[in-house]
C-alpha cells in the first residue's frame, strides 16, 4: 500500500503550488492561481464575473505565500514577461497598451474544457507582426508561389517603409500601375503589335508579337545612361559623328574592322550621314516548368557604337519580336482530311519560321528601303546633331542551330551529316 500522506506533506505541497503560481484571482468563488500576469489577464478577460471582485480586492496586486518574493510595487496590470499590457476591464486598447497585441476571442466549451481540449481552447496572445506574416504566407501559398518570395517581399516592404511609403496605393491592379507608368514616361509608342501570320500549308493563322524598330531604336539613342558616357562608346572621341578610328591603330572592337569602313564608304556620302550598325541576337530559350516546357525565340538588337562592356548590360538591348514554338502544331493539318493530321515536313517548318521572321523584321526592312532615318536629333555626351542615321545589319549573334534556321538549312546534331 502507498504510504499515508501526512498533514506536513500536504502543507508543503500546497505551499509549493502557491509559491509557483504567484498570481491569484481575487474572486473568492474562483480562487484560481496563475504563473504570470498574462495568464491572469486572459483568465479575467474571459471571465467577466471575476473582474469586479478583482478590482475591489486589496490583495489583488500580489498574493504570495512566500515573503521573499513579495513586492508591493509590482502591478499585475502593468506588463507581463514579454512586455505586453493587458486591460481586462475593457476590450479596447488603453493609452498604455501597445497596438500590436491581439487576443483572439476563443470561447471554452459550455461544460468546461477537458485536459485535451485545453490545448485547443487556450487563448494565447499574438502580435500584429505574427498575424501579418502569417497572412502573407497564406497568400503566397494560395498562389502557389515559391517560398523564397516571402523574404523578398519582406525586404521590399522594409525598404518601402524606410522611404516613407504609406501602403495606401492609388492604383489597385497591375493594369492600372502599368498604364500610369506608360503615361508618366510617355511609353505608349513602345507597345507591341499583334500581327496575324497565315500558313498556307494547312490554312492556319497564328498571331505574332512584334515591336516597331524605329521606336525601339529611338529608345536606345535617347537613353542618357547609354549615350552620356562617351568612354563606353566605340566612336570617334574627337568628333562623335564622324567615322570611327581606332585609338591605337589596331583592330579591336567591331567598328575597327573592315566591314565598318566599307559600309561607311558606301552609305555615308553626305556630310550629315551617320553610320549606326545594328547587331542582332536570336537564340531559342525554354520557358515553363520541367513538366511542360515550351520554346520561344526572342529577336533582339543592340548598336555597334556600344562597347562590349556596355552591350553586356541588359538595358543595351531592345526586343523586336518573338518567334513562338513551332512544335505546338508539329502535326500539320491535312487539307483533304482534317481528321487525319500528317507529319510536318522540315521544309514546311522552315517556311513558317521565315514567315514569322519576315513579319517581325517588316518595320526594320521599311527603314532600310527608305535609306535609313532622316533628320533625327542624336545626343552623344555633350554634342547634339541632326543626322541621317544609316542602320545596316552588321552582325547576327546566335548558335549553330539558330544559324541553320536563318539560312534555311536543316538542323542536325550528327557528326556524319552532310
Amino acid at each position: 500500500m502507498p504510504p499515508k500522506r501526512t498533514k506536513h506533506y500536504a502543507n508543503t505541497l500546497s505551499a509549493k503550488r502557491l509559491c509557483y503560481n504567484q498570481y491569484r484571482c481575487g474572486n473568492p468563488a474562483c480562487g484560481k492561481t496563475f504563473k504570470s500576469h498574462a495568464s491572469l489577464g486572459q483568465h479575467l478577460r474571459h471571465n467577466p464575473h471575476c473582474v469586479s471582485n478583482n478590482k475591489q480586492s486589496s490583495t489583488f496586486s500580489n498574493t504570495l505565500t512566500s515573503s521573499q518574493n513579495n513586492d508591493s510595487t509590482t502591478d499585475p496590470w502593468e506588463s507581463d514577461d514579454d512586455g505586453y499590457l493587458f486591460d481586462v476591464g475593457n476590450d479596447s486598447h488603453s493609452d498604455e497598451e501597445p497596438a500590436n497585441l491581439l487576443l483572439p476571442p476563443i470561447n471554452s466549451p459550455p461544460n468546461g474544457p477537458t485536459d485535451t481540449a485545453k490545448k485547443f481552447f487556450c487563448n494565447r496572445a499574438y502580435t500584429v507582426a505574427d498575424l501579418v506574416e502569417t497572412d502573407l504566407l497564406k497568400i503566397l501559398n494560395d498562389a502557389n508561389a515559391p517560398h523564397y518570395l516571402f523574404r523578398k517581399i519582406i525586404e521590399w516592404a522594409s525598404n518601402a517603409k524606410e522611404r516613407g511609403y504609406n501602403f495606401q496605393p492609388k492604383r489597385s491592379s497591375r493594369t492600372q500601375v502599368i498604364n500610369h507608368i506608360e503615361k508618366l514616361h510617355d511609353l505608349s509608342y513602345c507597345r507591341p503589335t499583334i500581327s496575324p501570320v497565315y500558313h498556307e500549308e494547312d490554312q492556319l493563322t497564328v498571331d505574332v508579337t512584334s515591336f516597331n524598330f524605329t521606336d525601339q531604336l529611338f529608345s536606345l539613342l535617347s537613353d542618357p545612361s547609354l549615350m552620356q558616357d562617351t568612354s563606353l562608346l566605340d566612336i570617334n572621341q574627337d568628333n562623335h559623328f564622324t567615322q570611327f578610328k581606332s585609338p591605337n591603330g589596331l583592330i579591336g572592337c567591331f567598328n575597327s574592322g573592315g566591314w565598318y569602313h566599307n559600309a561607311w564608304k558606301h552609305l555615308c556620302t553626305n556630310e550629315n550621314d551617320w553610320l549606326c550598325p545594328i547587331i542582332f541576337s536570336c537564340d531559342e530559350t525554354l520557358v515553363g516548368s520541367h513538366l511542360g516546357r515550351a520554346g520561344i525565340t526572342p529577336l533582339q538588337f543592340s548598336l555597334s557604337i556600344f562597347s562590349e562592356e556596355l552591350r553586356n548590360r541588359p538595358s543595351s538591348w531592345r526586343t523586336l519580336g518573338f518567334v513562338y514554338d513551332l512544335s505546338i502544331h508539329g502535326d500539320a493539318l491535312n487539307t483533304q482530311n482534317q481528321n487525319r493530321p500528317r507529319l510536318m515536313k522540315p521544309v514546311e517548318k522552315s517556311r513558317r519560321y521565315h514567315r514569322i521572321l519576315q513579319t517581325i523584321l517588316s518595320s526594320y526592312i521599311q527603314v532600310q528601303q527608305a535609306g535609313g532615318l532622316s533628320n533625327i536629333p542624336v545626343r552623344i555626351g555633350n554634342q547634339v546633331k541632326i543626322v541621317n542615321c544609316k542602320v545596316p545589319c552588321g552582325m547576327i549573334l546566335g548558335d549553330m542551330q539558330g544559324g541553320d534556321k536563318h539560312c534555311g538549312s536543316s538542323c542536325g546534331y550528327s557528326k556524319a551529316m552532310a
